[in-house]
């Protein structure tokens, strides 16, 4: 594998309940409190969240202010999405270990759009030890410096706009990428959903999140784009899932969100 680029260079390197519906397709849900016993915090208000604009500047400017908070704010609304997550890619990388290349597994992988490390302490916790992180926020990647979990490293990297058109990662150099929470500022699925193929190695798997309701009206093209992908799919949740059931905003609280696997060609 090729050695970190400067970028890379640059950063350094509530219990959870499973519950699977019997189903064609397991239904995975993982809450930040157990229902017997954990302390529940107080929903923590976050207006400037629906108000500043679904853009690269907005979600800087937002990250950057929330970072020191994001953590304390995300569980006190049960935010699910990164244990699920982690759940999900951990078993379907057990199940496709006897066909896929003992290489991949040895290969970092990718937490992209990282923000705080939420995801990637739950990936850490479901034995992903080798792990790098991808995000704009500056002060978002300082508290993943400060987790050290990030063996990998951390790197500054839009990848709807790097001024090379690409992430700062080698082709096939990646065991696979986990996407937790992000998608939603996304336009450009197709040039994403193709950087994330090229910097995976074959065989490798892709995890991500998206709201359902823009998934399921192809908002930017974002099924097509993954149609269009040298990948199969290998997971979508059956029934959209709660993404934050206790944000005291109405609005925010009523998303709901699908989980993906994908495996790369």
């Amino acid at each position: 594998v090729a050695a970190p680029s400067p970028a890379l260079q640059r950063y350094g390197g509530g219990v959870c309940s499973l519950l699977r519906l019997q189903q064609p397709q397991p239904q995975y849900f993982c809450r930040c409190f157990s229902d017997s016993g954990d302390s529940k915090p107080d929903p923590i208000a976050m207006p400037i969240l629906g108000k500043l604009p679904k853009t690269r500047e907005g979600a800087i400017e937002l990250y950057d202010q929330w970072a020191t908070d994001y953590d304390r704010t995300l569980k006190s609304w049960d935010y699910p999405a990164p244990r699920t997550a982690a759940q999900i890619l951990r078993e379907h990388v057990d199940a496709a270990a006897e066909d896929c290349p003992s290489r991949v597994g040895a290969l970092p992988l990718l937490d992209c759009g990282c923000g705080t490390g939420m995801a990637g302490e739950a990936l850490y916790s479901q034995g992903f030890k080798n792990l790098l992180g991808s995000d704009i926020s500056d002060a978002s990647l300082e508290v993943c410096k400060n987790k050290g979990i990030y063996q990998g490293g951390l790197v500054n990297c839009d990848i709807e706009s790097t001024a090379s058109g690409k992430m700062p990662f080698e082709d096939n150099s990646l065991s696979g990428v986990a996407c937790v929470g992000v998608l939603s500022y996304v336009t450009k699925f197709d040039k994403v959903f193709s950087e994330w193929c090229r910097c995976t190695a074959p065989g490798g798997l892709i995890v991500f999140t998206h709201i359902s309701e823009l998934w399921d009206n192809n908002l930017n093209g974002v099924q097509d784009a993954a149609a269009a992908c040298p990948w199969v799919q290998k997971y979508m949740s059956p029934d959209p899932q709660p993404y934050m059931p206790l944000n005291p905003d109405p609005k925010e609280s009523a998303k709901l969100i699908r989980y993906f696997v994908y495996q790369v060609e």
